[in-house]
């Protein structure tokens, strides 16, 4: 016999399976994209774009793929998990090139840091003046 409580555990995990297919969806809807922009642009950052506009112009509603998304970022941690075996097999490499890979990587994490403080700020701002 179905319950109420379990129709909305029925309805939990439709809606995150629903969530992730759109994502799916929507991420090779970027690869195939791709292939027809005459610049080198990966289908995944098309598909984010395209994600991104499919949301912010509510052609495609949030709730639609919230669920699915918050699965995927309860597992991310997992995703990193083949390239660290990656790097641990690669310790030779690492060996050799070690000061310079964490020169570029703590020049990259800090240009992020201070992009995206910038763009904050100046969306902030623009917010503020807007609705000042």
């Amino acid at each position: 016999m179905i319950t109420s409580e379990n129709r909305k555990t029925i309805f939990s995990i439709w809606q995150g399976i629903q969530g992730i297919l759109i994502l799916i969806a929507v991420y090779f809807g970027g690869e195939w994209l791709a292939r027809f922009i005459p610049f080198p642009v990966p289908g995944s950052v098309l598909g984010l774009v395209l994600i991104f506009a499919l949301l912010q112009f509510r052609i495609l509603p949030l709730d639609w793929v919230d669920r699915g998304a918050i699965w995927l970022l309860a597992f991310l941690g997992l995703f990193y998990v083949p390239y660290g075996v990656g790097i641990v097999k690669s310790g030779p490499l690492v060996a050799q090139w070690g000061w310079q890979i964490l020169i570029i990587i703590v020049v990259t994490v800090l240009s992020v840091f201070a992009f995206s403080s910038w763009m904050f700020g100046a969306l902030k701002s623009r917010d503020n003046r807007k609705h000042g």
